[in-house]
């Protein structure tokens, strides 16, 4: 799969990293930058990654890296190995209020970015998930969407969605 994303998006390289740790986080920082991979404990990540078998789980920032930053309709960034392909779409907020509006445009910037990458490349032989991260930093394991209509659309492009900010990869 990396060689297919590298082919697909030759701009790749700068976005594209690849780890090994059993345990990891991603940091979506405050700004217009990119996610960035945490391997230290201390510091407190958006989205944990963890790898029991250590094997080669590889990291792509999206949103201001492989995406410009002028299409603010791209999602966060993507993790996968040989099986699994996750999307994943970060959304800070301690309002609840402001829940609602941001798990919206969350599921919308997944879809889009999920669409650009189905025309550039074949996932038939993935599974292929999409994660809402959205609220509070709290571990929040994963949880098949509760959302019956987002739900619906992310089936019909062949895809899972998560509520949560957790992924564990065998």
């Amino acid at each position: 799969m990396k060689r297919l994303i590298e082919e697909a998006f030759p701009v790749a390289f700068p976005c594209l990293e690849t780890h090994n740790d059993t345990c990891f986080g991603v940091i979506d920082p405050l700004g217009n930058k990119k996610c960035f991979v945490s391997t230290s404990p201390d510091e407190t990540a958006h989205f944990k990654v963890l790898n029991p078998s250590a094997k080669q789980i590889h990291f792509l920032a999206i949103d201001h890296c492989l995406a410009s930053s002028s299409d603010p309709q791209r999602c966060d960034f993507a993790l996968f190995d040989e099986v699994t392909f996750c999307f994943v779409e970060i959304k800070e907020t301690n309002r609840p209020q402001q829940r609602a509006k941001h798990r919206q445009r969350a599921k919308e910037q997944l879809l889009e970015t999920i669409q650009w990458f189905q025309t550039k490349i074949d996932f038939s032989e993935k599974s292929v998930e999409a994660h809402l991260c959205v609220g509070r930093l709290s571990p929040r394991p994963k949880l098949a969407s509760q959302d019956a209509a987002a739900v619906l659309r992310f089936a019909i492009l062949g895809v899972i969605l998560y509520d949560d900010n957790e992924q564990t990869f065998e």
